[in-house]
Parts: structure tokens; sequence; C-alpha cells
């Protein structure tokens, strides 16, 4: 199997697990009856071309799966063509059409165009006869691809106003989201007794009526998480162990999401304290040490100093807690076999 074989088969496994998109190889493009002029004299009739296939992100696949549809309407297909010697993805001019050609564009890409340039190339690709271009390799083309989309919904959202091109969250969204398929290998599973998580605005606003499954990426709105970091007078953290097929790998003894019904992160707090350690947690108004947003995701950090309980006090109902130094916890982070937290947070955490 050739590297550009595999390339397709990399993504036709990945396909129908967490992102909606289609693989159409160069057989079925060719029997589209309207083809982009691009398309049709720089791949379909040219002679360098060995063969090619489109990722095509469908605007609304009503499979369940995560769309990419982050920036209004975005619809795309990207090509992926295989000339013997090199392998390249391509836009195939699809964001100079939407952006300078289409009605609704603004030309900003064009009459910017040392900046458009210079953001290509920050990311590694070239702009070559208004297609957006990138050599791959069977290192690289995941990554190459997940960078290309990012560019594109950039470059999509062009305003003819400094800085004319800014990586939104939108952007941002869909990186995290390509990695979770294509590089971590999610997949959204549908359970009956999946548990309903509650949504919030930007601003930890609770949207009623409004929930969504635990394993689904939530178009609109935010999950909501929580950690709580709890510390005792010798200054050791409560830490969880999961056991892996291979070795355990450890989190804060709390970490959840705001489920259904839970108004804020607090009440959720208080919820998972009694469900997981067995103990009461009511102490009035307790604020989070920290707050990150990201990726449709909030978490709230809760720091409790102070907080003697011995193991055997715990709830044994499968949970494994332990009480390690703040140092074991960083070397645990650094072998990585500690969820993935940036250390600079877990530093700050630690001096809270």
């Amino acid at each position: 199997m050739t590297n550009f074989e595999q390339m397709k088969e990399f993504f036709l496994q990945h396909s129908e697990k967490f992102v909606a998109y289609h693989v159409i190889d160069s057989n079925a493009r060719k029997q589209a009856t309207h083809l982009p002029q691009y398309v049709y004299e720089n791949i379909l009739k040219n002679p360098n071309v060995k063969d090619f296939f489109v990722l095509e992100f469908p605007y609304n696949s009503n499979t369940g799966l995560t769309e990419i549809d982050s920036l209004d309407s975005f619809v795309f297909d990207l090509y992926f063509i295989d000339y013997g010697d090199k392998i390249i993805i391509t836009d195939a001019q699809r964001t100079v059409e939407c952006g300078v050609e289409a009605y609704e564009g603004n030309g900003i890409i064009f009459m910017q165009k040392a900046i458009t340039e210079k953001y290509l190339a920050k990311n590694g690709l070239q702009f070559i006869d208004n297609a957006i271009v990138k050599e791959t390799s069977l290192q690289t083309f995941t990554q190459d691809t997940i960078t290309l989309v990012k560019t594109m919904q950039t470059l999509n959202n062009a305003q003819p106003y400094p800085p004319y091109l800014l990586e939104l969250d939108c952007a941002h969204e869909t990186v995290d989201i390509l990695t979770r398929c294509w590089v971590h290998n999610e997949s959204i599973k549908k359970q009956d007794n999946t548990r309903k998580l509650a949504l919030f605005d930007s601003q930890k606003i609770l949207q009623e009526y409004f929930s969504c499954d635990e394993g689904d990426y939530p178009k609109v709105f935010n999950q909501h998480a929580f950690a709580g970091l709890f510390f005792n007078s010798n200054g050791k953290v409560l830490v969880k162990k999961i056991q892996t097929e291979t070795a355990p790998i450890y989190d804060f003894a709390i970490h959840d999401f705001v489920l259904q019904g839970e108004d804020n992160s607090l009440i959720a707090l208080q919820r998972a304290v009694e469900q997981f350690f067995g103990l009461e947690f009511y102490f009035g108004d307790l604020a989070p040490a920290l707050t990150t947003t990201r990726d449709k995701l909030i978490c709230d950090f809760y720091v409790v100093h102070g907080y003697d309980v011995a193991i055997e006090q715990l709830r044994n109902d499968g949970n494994a807690f332990e009480w390690i130094e703040p140092a074991e916890l960083f070397a645990l982070l650094k072998a990585n076999r500690f969820t993935i937290y940036p250390i600079k947070l877990l530093e700050f955490l630690c001096k809270v």
C-alpha cells in the first residue's frame, strides 16, 4: 500500500466515528456534473496527477456526528493529490471563490494579500494559482489537514479592518474536534444511560432547557466541567488512580461535569464529593480559584486546604484514591501518567 493509499485508508477508518465527513475517490468525483474550473483543469485533466481523493465536510450530515460548521455555512472540500513524487493537499481555490469571487465575499484576502501570504507562511502553507497548497507526508498529513482547515476558516472570516485575519475560538474549536477524531481516535458513543450535561453561555450563565449527552460536542453553548484540588495539612494533594491496560493514569480526585438540573459548578462539586467520597461538603459560597475556557468547555478549579481525611474514610466503590506530594504530581505529569494539564496551570493551583 502506497503512502497515498494509506492516507486515504486512514480517513476512511476514522469516518463515521466523531466528525462528519465523506471520503470521495477520484472515480466518484469525476462523475459529478458541476465541478469548479480549477478542479477540472488542474486535477481531472492534469496528466501529472496519478490519483486523488476528496474529503467533503457536509453542512448537515443528519448522523449525530460533529459537523465542522463553526462559521456561517462553512462547507468545503479538501483535495489530496498524488503526483507520484509528492502528495499535496489543497482547497482547490475554494477560499478565494467564497472570499473574493462570491457575492458574499469582501475580497480582503486579496486586498491584504501580503498579510494573507504571511499568515499562510506562518502555518507552513502556500498560495499558488489562488489555491492554498501544502505538500504533505505520511508522518504529517493529519496535522497538515487540521492546519489547513483552521487556516481556511480564518481566511473565510477575514474582515476589512486590522488585524484583518484573526483566529477565532471557532477555528481553535475545529482544531480540537479534528485532533480528537484523527489523533486521539475518539468516537461518539450513544448509550441509553448517558448522563445529560447542562449547557452554559460564555459567561457561565445556565441555558435552561438546553443539555447534551456526555460524549457530544455542543455546537453553540459550552459544557461546564470542574476539578477539585483537595490538600491536607501536610500539603499533599488527593488524586484518583485510574487503572489502564498498562500503567495507571492519575487525575485530581474530583473531576466531573455539571449535570442537567445543576445550576452551577459549586452545586455539582458538592454532589460529586458526596458521590465519590461518600462525605458531605457544604460550606457556603466557595469560589473557583481559577476558571479556564477553551473549545466549548468551561472548567472551574476549586482548591480546598486542610482536608484532613484518611483514605479509609473515603467511599470504596471502585475509585482508588491516594495522597501524594505536589512534586510527585509534576513527575507524573512529565511522565504522561497524569491527565493533561498545562504545567503553568498546575504550578499556580498548587500555590493558591
